[in-house]
């Protein structure tokens, strides 16, 4: 059976029309098509509509079953060809839609494949999502069973892998690899520093939060990055005696070095000259050099 829609594009716009009438013509002459897909509709290089395989066609209402197996394409069945009763020209109308198959679990590949074979049209979102594997479709708009017309858009979201994940650990790393792992996990970065004792310059020492503490995917995780041991004002040491001098210094966390020179008026043994002086400000651990008169 066959419409004409040639004559310009608006004609092609119309083709459930066409196939309306096609199906009409049918009808008239008591046939039944009873597997109206859109694999069924066919449009010529004219724009004319066909409603083609009539293979399983009957002449008025029949059941659909043939050696006890049902008979149709599933995504078009209407309600009492699903259930093996009698199809009539209502059945062929219900028929022009498709039901959006279950999606949810399968691979976006097997999802997409399944919406085009039943002539309609996947759009695909990637989306965090728990408890599915990245790849596969977590969600499907509309849902299961849902009746649209043929060529009806149907959105799928697909995982990208879990949404909340442990936090990493970034104990001991740079700042640049810890902002790029971060990243990675799509987790915002927030650098802060301070003076530490113990932990080498440049390194991570605390996160918040922790490391293995659960995070939403889009979350900041904070870290500090040691800037070095903490500044210490350098004392006044000038006139102490070596001995004195060292002890002090060595106190506050500086290391010492002495150098001789001679102490013309000074008293041999004291301290004559101090480098850096005396209120600078050093990391511990700095060197201070103290010179010592010998006469």
């Amino acid at each position: 059976m066959s419409h004409d829609t040639s004559g310009d594009i608006a004609g092609l716009a119309a083709s459930p029309l066409a196939v309306l009438d096609a199906l009409r013509e049918a009808h008239e002459r008591h046939i039944v098509h009873r597997d109206v897909t859109s694999s069924n509709v066919l449009v010529d290089q004219a724009g004319r509509v066909k409603v083609a395989d009539f293979g399983i066609a009957r002449m008025g209402a029949s059941v659909l079953t043939r050696t006890g197996a049902m008979l149709g394409t599933s995504s078009y069945l209407s309600p009492e060809q699903a259930q093996g009763r009698s199809a009539d020209e209502r059945s062929d109308l219900y028929s022009l839609g498709a039901k959006v198959p279950g999606l949810t679990g399968r691979t976006r590949d097997e999802a997409v494949a399944a919406l085009r074979k039943d002539g309609l049209r996947p759009v695909v979102h990637e989306v965090w999502a728990d408890h599915y594997d990245v790849g596969v479709v977590a969600r499907q708009r509309p849902r299961e069973g849902v009746k649209v017309d043929d060529g009806a858009k149907v959105d799928l979201w697909v995982s990208r892998g879990p949404l909340h994940i442990p936090s990493p650990d970034l104990t001991g790393m740079r700042s640049a690899a810890a902002t790029a792992l971060l990243e990675r996990e799509s987790l915002t970065a927030r650098k802060r520093k301070a003076a530490t004792r113990n932990v080498p310059k440049g390194e991570i020492y605390r996160q918040e939060p922790a490391a293995g503490a659960t995070v939403t995917r889009g979350d900041t995780v904070t870290f500090w990055v040691s800037s070095g041991p903490p500044m210490v004002t350098v004392p006044d040491v000038v006139g102490l005696s070596s001995g004195d001098a060292s002890a002090a210094l060595e106190a506050e966390g500086f290391v010492v070095s002495i150098d001789l020179v001679a102490g013309w008026g000074e008293f041999p043994g004291d301290v004559v000259e101090q480098d850096p002086v005396a209120d600078s400000r050093l990391r511990k651990g700095d060197e201070v050099v103290i010179k010592v008169a010998v006469f």
